[in-house]
């Protein structure tokens, strides 16, 4: 007798290192099929309980222009010591500026391919947190 899933939701993603699927739904411990029915057994789930944590978003910051094609800027209360980290689609770490004191901050990246970028900024004592998404074009 094997586990099975009745599934109300859930995701399947594919990656080149591997791969991640789960289901949401009830589990299924035996089913008993007779002539006047089926009977299966499970956990019985009146409602879904979902957990997360909200963001805490103390500083804001501006990214612009988007699409922009040889140098972006990124406009906040940005400190001593912060670290840009610009990152491709597929999460590899294309370049890292470090930025010093600056409120409108100027990052040129016109030798990076065209492509969509994940940016996210760093400052001493913090882990690196998102702060947005730009579009690299042709200059």
């Amino acid at each position: 007798m094997a586990q099975e899933v009745i599934a109300s939701s859930g995701m399947y993603g594919t990656h080149s290192t591997g791969s991640l699927s789960f289901t949401i739904g009830e589990t299924i411990t035996e089913t008993d099929i007779s002539s006047s029915g089926i009977l299966t057994q499970g956990f019985q789930q009146n409602y879904e309980s979902i957990l997360a944590l909200s963001e805490v978003n103390e500083l804001s910051f501006q990214i612009y222009p988007n699409p922009f094609s040889t140098h972006f800027f990124l406009e906040g209360d940005i400190g001593n010591d912060a670290t840009v980290f610009i990152y491709d689609v597929s999460f590899r770490l294309i370049e890292k500026k470090f930025l010093n004191n600056c409120h409108s901050c100027q990052i040129d990246i016109d030798d990076k391919a065209c492509s969509e970028y994940f940016i996210y900024l760093s400052q001493p004592d913090q882990l690196p947190r998102f702060i947005g998404k730009l579009i690299h074009t042709i200059p």
